[in-house]
C-alpha cells in the first residue's frame, strides 16, 4: 500500500524537480564563472588604472625632485662639504701616525740609552755584532781551572 504512490511520487515529481535542480544549479554555476571572469577584467582594468593615476600624481613628482634637486645638492654637498674634510681627516691621519711613530723611536732609543746607562754599554767591535764576552766553544784552550764559563746566550737586546 505505501510502495505504489512513493514510487508514483517519485517518477513523476521528484525526478524531473531534480533534472530541473540540476539544470538551475548548472545555469547558476556558469552564470558565477562568468560573473567572477568579468569582475577579474574590471578589477584589474581598476588597478591599471589606480597605478597610472598614482605614477602621476606621486610618481613623477617625486622621480622629478630626485633627479633636478636632491642629487646635484648631494653632488654639492659631497664635493664642497665631505671631500675636503676627509682629505683633512687623512691629513690629520697621517700626521697622527707620524707623531706616534716619532714618539715611539724616541721611546725605543731612551730605552736604548737607559740599559746601556745601567750595563755599560756595548763592547768596542765590529756593528751589529753582540758585546761582551764570547761564549767559549769546545775547541778553545784558553779555559782557567776554577773560572766560570761566559753564558752562551747573550741577553742583550740589539737595535
Amino acid at each position: 500500500m505505501l510502495v505504489p504512490p512513493a514510487r508514483w511520487l517519485y517518477r513523476w515529481v521528484l525526478t524531473p524537480a531534480g533534472r530541473r535542480l540540476v539544470v538551475v544549479a548548472r545555469e547558476l554555476r556558469d552564470a558565477v564563472v562568468v560573473a567572477w571572469r568579468a569582475a577579474g577584467y574590471l578589477t584589474r582594468a581598476v588597478g591599471r588604472g589606480l597605478r597610472w593615476l598614482g605614477w602621476h600624481l606621486l610618481g613623477r613628482p617625486v622621480a622629478w625632485c630626485y633627479r633636478n634637486v636632491c642629487t646635484p645638492a648631494g653632488h654639492a654637498l659631497r664635493d664642497h662639504l665631505w671631500r675636503p674634510v676627509r682629505t683633512a681627516a687623512a691629513g690629520a691621519g697621517r700626521a697622527g701616525r707620524a707623531a706616534l711613530a716619532s714618539a715611539a723611536a724616541t721611546v725605543r732609543r731612551a730605552r736604548r740609552d737607559a740599559w746601556r746607562a745601567l750595563t755599560g754599554g756595548p763592547a768596542a767591535g765590529r756593528a751589529g755584532e753582540p758585546a761582551g764576552v764570547p761564549a767559549r766553544s769546545l775547541g778553545s784552550t784558553t779555559t782557567a781551572p776554577g773560572v766560570a764559563p761566559a753564558p752562551e746566550i747573550s741577553l742583550r737586546k740589539r737595535g
